[in-house]
């Protein structure tokens, strides 16, 4: 099942698992097996992208948050992600306008929570007396 595996590879992430080594190979695999199974899994996309900036492939890093963009073009972490592999190669010409996307998501994601976090006000009717 790819969330499971997607699961899988984001627990192992978690634990900060250094390039490299075997639990990091397995890791990196589980999302690359995740992301064969269920391409539109964004947050799979997510943890690759971040499974190959360790490792230090960037174009790959950034062609799975290109993958994570194009299920939910306000995903943050794939925006930071995407922002964090371009400034380590000579594509910087994109940053600007990705920071501007992030900072947009932000304060749409900020708006949601205060809406969401809102009280409201609920009238019942008065129960009847018995």
């Amino acid at each position: 099942d790819a969330f499971l595996l997607y699961l899988e590879s984001a627990i192992i992430q978690q634990k900060a698992p250094v390039a490299g080594t075997p639990e990091f190979a397995h890791g990196m695999e589980a999302a690359k097996k995740a992301v064969r199974l269920q391409p539109g899994l964004g947050n799979a996309h997510n943890v690759l992208a971040n499974y190959y900036l360790q490792a230090g492939q960037t174009d790959a890093a950034v062609a799975e948050c290109r993958a994570a963009l194009k299920q939910n073009p306000k995903d943050q972490t794939a925006l930071y992600r995407m922002i964090v592999a371009l400034r380590k190669t000579d594509r910087k010409e994109e940053i600007p306008d990705l920071l501007k996307r992030l900072a947009a998501a932000r304060q749409d994601a900020t708006r949601q929570e205060a809406e969401n976090n809102r009280y409201k006000l609920v009238v019942t009717p008065p129960s009847s007396p018995q």
